[in-house]
């Protein structure tokens, strides 16, 4: 198994600068306020064609440690959301957006991950799914307790959503977010990435 301090380290300093803003995006749909009046004038619209025929799978935790530790020169970025966490579903469109406008280089690859309960998968979470027409491989991850996952992506982490885990172990890329995402605050993360790639 790698070592994440490790690769967490190795382009630590490479992405130091890249300043974020603890926002989500905000979807045509969406008629939430947001509370932090301040952060208002940078919430940006995405839009996106929704998929035919979005898919849904369910996976064991140790199976999603097996993807976890893929090596194939792609960049992966795991979201991980809950139906009910309205922040997760406003940022979705700009995942969606993002990965329809760099999928065709095929260096990246969008995965969600669902952390509602596994009994809700086929009456909420995937009738969730069809209705949002996502793009992006989405996995119900079947796990009795939560701090597994938990532990495993960041000691750190309890449980906070939304949540992004970005993965290139050709690149030894491991980096974790607690923190809704803007499309541009998004962009900013992926570039340094695959440019990083490209140089090597």
């Amino acid at each position: 198994m790698r070592s994440k301090i490790n690769q967490k380290s190795k382009i630590k300093n490479f992405l130091l600068l890249i300043p974020f803003l603890f926002i989500g995006c905000k979807n045509d749909t969406d008629n939430t306020v947001t509370k932090n009046k301040s952060n208002v004038s940078t919430i940006q619209k995405c839009t996106f064609k929704a998929a035919d025929t979005p898919s849904l799978r369910k996976i064991r935790f140790d199976q999603f440690e097996d993807l976890l530790d893929i090596n194939n020169d792609i960049l992966y970025i795991y979201t991980f959301f809950s139906i009910d966490c309205q922040p997760c579903i406003r940022q979705m469109a700009c995942y969606e957006q993002i990965y329809q406008e760099l999928k065709t280089d095929n260096k990246v690859q969008l995965v969600y991950v669902n952390l509602d309960s596994s009994k809700d998968m086929q009456s909420k979470v995937l009738p969730f799914v069809r209705k949002k027409g996502l793009s992006g491989q989405v996995l119900s991850l079947d796990i009795a307790r939560r701090e597994m996952i938990y532990n495993f992506i960041d000691e750190d982490w309890r449980g906070q959503l939304p949540a992004t885990l970005f993965v290139d172990n050709s690149a030894e890329t491991w980096m974790f977010y607690e923190k809704a995402f803007n499309y541009d605050e998004l962009k900013a993360v992926i570039q340094p990435l695959l440019t990083f790639k490209n140089l090597m």
